[in-house]
């Protein structure tokens, strides 16, 4: 006759709980199977809409540099101008952006924010001239803030729980820059199949078309990363602690921002958010140096700037794992000495045509 647990007879009631008692460790199982999943879900969502999202105000100007400007017949002061209004509309958005991260379902912010820069997208692809293209990087500064860069925090410090908030960071960004990279690189290789008689053969009509291609191409993936995080993000309510939640009942915005501003750390952070924009800034500037300092075509500058961007997904996750068992401000300032290195070094010393060795180094 068999058994049940602790020496009992086998009676119904025994059955039926060993029954029982096998399936829900099974479904439990099964669940902790389907929240790692879900995870992973939800930092792939993450990783694709926080790279996509920049895409199209990034990642033409800063692999395509020269090809930019000649197809939308732009001087590179009016491209930086126009870069110009996306920076003044994103520091107004990054104030409010806050405030409604708190207060609006997080997936919804994340799949706008995504949604309305792909729109954007369409009107590149039709080549603005220097007003279009003004308003359009206006446009973006509010798209890709306004409702997203605080939701897509707020997103990742919730997966990140207490423990592992450098990990959740590092991934994040280290798979941004995987899917940067790869992006870059897929880009690149229709920019180089668009000419198989060179670059410099090409017509004006035919550079266009390229570009247009890779421009539409980015403008896909963006709307595509929006339906991801429409149906994969949580709404992120409810996983902060209660007592650090904004309530708008009982604060305005205003108030809410104005205490904010009057924490120190809020001010130090800022400070390193903007030296390291200077240095993204620089790093935009890599394919046009190579084609005028160092004498390489414009598909071969777009080749060695996408090179190095792989680099960025392997400092990414170092700098996560590094950050959470070793001192952060210590980690930041040496990154920083290296940067200013690597820059001084360009700024004192002569280009060397066709040396594309120290700009893939640097």
């Amino acid at each position: 006759m068999s058994h049940c647990a602790g020496g009992k007879l086998a009676t119904p009631n025994c059955l039926l709980h060993t029954v029982f008692g096998n399936w829900r460790q099974t479904r439990f199982e099964l669940t902790d199977q389907q929240t790692m999943f879900r995870r992973f879900m939800v930092m792939l969502a993450l990783i694709l809409a926080g790279e996509a999202v920049f895409a199209l105000p990034f990642h033409l100007a800063r692999f395509f540099r020269p090809t930019v400007l000649d197809v939308f017949q732009l001087s590179n002061t009016e491209l930086g101008a126009a870069q110009a209004m996306y920076g003044v509309f994103a520091m107004l958005s990054y104030f409010p952006g806050g405030p409604l991260a708190d207060r609006f379902p997080t997936r919804k912010l994340l799949a706008m924010s995504l949604w309305t820069t792909a729109a954007g997208g369409l009107y590149l692809a039709s080549f603005p001239g220097y007003r279009g293209a003004a308003f359009l990087w206006g446009f973006f500064g509010v798209t890709t803030i306004l409702f997203f860069w605080a939701a897509l925090i707020r997103a990742t410090r919730d997966w990140g729980g207490a423990n592992v908030q450098g990990r959740a960071y590092g991934l994040l960004d280290g798979g941004r820059g995987a899917l940067a990279a790869l992006l870059a690189s897929v880009g690149v290789w229709v920019f180089a199949m668009a000419f198989p008689d060179g670059y410099d053969a090409a017509s004006f009509a035919d550079k266009q078309a390229a570009m247009q291609t890779v421009i539409l191409g980015y403008t896909a993936v963006t709307a595509a990363a929006g339906v991801l995080a429409w149906f994969v993000v949580s709404d992120g309510r409810g996983n902060d602690d209660a007592t650090t939640r904004w309530d708008s009942r009982e604060e305005s915005i205003a108030s809410h921002i104005l205490r904010t501003l009057r924490i120190p750390a809020v001010w130090i952070q800022a400070t390193i958010i903007v030296c390291a924009y200077v240095g993204y800034k620089g790093f935009d500037f890599y394919s046009l140096y190579a084609v005028e300092g160092y004498g390489l075509d414009e598909v071969e500058a777009a080749a060695v700037v996408t090179l190095a961007a792989w680099l960025r997904p392997v400092a990414a996750l170092g700098a996560g794992v590094l950050g959470d068992r070793y001192t952060i401000s210590r980690l930041t300032i040496i990154s920083f000495v290296i940067l200013l290195v690597s820059h001084l070094y360009f700024a004192l010393t002569t280009p060397q045509a066709g040396a594309a060795w120290i700009l893939l180094s640097n």
